[in-house]
């Protein structure tokens, strides 16, 4: 895209453009941070009111951002590869100069302490960050809406948005913003990014000892000790429109070097042990026939082992002692709305079944390693239904996300791919998260994304 094809004539279509380009005019001076943020604040201007997605506005910081980034540009300075990108942060991952309320009032009165490290890494870089973008309370389910700031709706249909980082999807389908910056526990990334037609990125989990996945995301940040799974489990990830957006954006978050594709994908059969659809199962057989036919190995494991690590995951989580932390850390349970109240009593397990499920864990995931070996990928569904089957609702029925917390539970790298007609994630195997790219470009390329092929 040149200058003047992103000129104010076209404003509107400034947002249709990929970070590459965009960021690569910013550097080279043909288009002016400002002018990108600007545009980014008036498609918000026009776009969010009826969607609900960006709940604190941060126009004053990104407009100072952006012209430091100008003055850099004019001084000859190098200001990041991602320099005059506009993106949206989830709100319970703590960003500065903006609230992070995790969708309630029980935080209202918690200092919140250091800004995630994963805003900082990419403000570094040059991305500007325009606002926080709506969640369910302590980002607790799988529909964006919350008593404190409303229904978050799809840009792209009358279904579920999606939760819990519904807003940034939001905010990223209707072109308010470039990418947004989520989180994802047991899918909280990949299904709302399956629910609006995005890229949604997981990345591997960190090192559980360093914690380093809890730094600046709430609530579990204000008591690691307290839910020790989800500080290991739960990871910052991106949604983008664009494959390459997700790779440029993965080069900044988790430098290192490039894979190539697998040459081997694993399927599973028996996904009626998830709950699965006789839809989704069927769409998945077809997706291995022309896998094959782009030239891929395809081999197929049972998918008891995703049913016995999403047993697993329900039994952690039970495990981490939220409401404690809430009542010790927080503002306390009596601050949250019922319903959310309502989860967080339900999620307590006793030490002894702590214990259990921990050792049964490290056992699954010493199978599953074995099971998906270097140089191969695997491909399931995130959901046991397509999205279009679900309705916006105030009831949160985690069960919906059965084959995504499996993964979860593994701490592997996702990537939820906008395939019809179903979303699906695609899974490496440890240690090779970049191999994931390459792999969905050759599954495009060999037209094996394509239903009618």
């Amino acid at each position: 895209m040149t200058a003047a094809a992103v000129s104010p004539a076209g404003a509107d279509d400034l947002w249709r453009a990929g970070i590459r380009v965009i960021a690569g005019e910013v550097r080279a001076g043909t288009l002016t941070a400002r002018e990108v943020v600007m545009r980014a604040l008036a498609r918000m201007d026009i776009r969010n009111g009826g969607l609900g997605a960006i709940v604190a506005r941060a126009d004053a910081l990104a407009l100072a951002q952006a012209d430091e980034i100008d003055r850099r540009v004019r001084a000859g300075e190098d200001p990041g590869p991602l320099a005059g990108i506009p993106f949206s942060v989830k709100d319970i991952i703590a960003t500065d100069g903006l609230p992070t309320t995790a969708g309630g009032h029980v935080l209202d009165e918690v200092e919140l302490g250091v800004e995630a490290p994963q805003v900082t890494r990419l403000r570094t870089a040059g991305a500007i960050v325009v606002g926080k973008s709506n969640c369910p309370e302590l980002a607790i389910g799988v529909h964006t809406i919350n008593e404190r700031y409303g229904l978050t709706a799809n840009p792209t249909g009358s279904h579920t948005v999606g939760g819990s980082s519904g807003g940034d999807a939001a905010a990223v389908a209707s072109g308010m913003t470039a990418f947004g910056l989520g989180t994802d526990f047991g899918g909280s990334i990949r299904w709302p990014a399956s629910c609006t037609g995005l890229y949604g990125w997981r990345p591997e989990a960190e090192d559980p000892d360093a914690h380093h996945a809890a730094a600046g995301q709430l609530p579990v940040s204000r008591g690691v000790e307290l839910c020790p799974f989800q500080a290991e489990v739960q990871v910052v990830g991106t949604l983008t429109r664009d494959l390459d957006d997700a790779e440029m954006l993965f080069g900044v978050l988790s430098p290192g070097p490039a894979l190539p594709a697998a040459d081997e994908l694993v399927f599973f059969d028996r996904l009626d042990l998830l709950d699965v659809s006789s839809g989704v199962v069927d769409a998945l057989a077809a997706l291995a026939v022309r896998a094959r036919r782009a030239g891929f190995r395809v081999r197929t494991e049972s998918g008891a082992i995703l049913a016995a690590l999403e047993a697993n995951y329900s039994e952690l989580r039970r495990a981490d002692s939220l409401s404690r932390l809430i009542d010790e850390r927080a503002g306390g349970v009596g601050r949250l709305s019922a319903a959310t109240a309502r989860v967080v009593a339900e999620a307590e397990a006793s030490a002894s079944q702590s214990m259990q499920a921990a050792a049964d864990r490290r056992r699954l995931l010493v199978e599953f390693d074995r099971m998906l070996p270097s140089d191969s990928v695997a491909v399931l569904p995130i959901s046991i239904a397509p999205p279009t089957d679900y309705a916006p609702s105030i009831e949160q029925d985690l069960s919906i996300l059965a084959p995504a917390r499996a993964i979860s539970s593994t701490g592997l790298a996702s990537f939820a791919v906008p395939t019809m007609p179903l979303p699906v994630q695609l899974v490496a195997s440890r240690g090779e998260s970049a191999r994931l790219f390459a792999t969905v470009r050759r599954l495009q390329q060999g037209r094996a994304f394509d239903a009618g092929s």
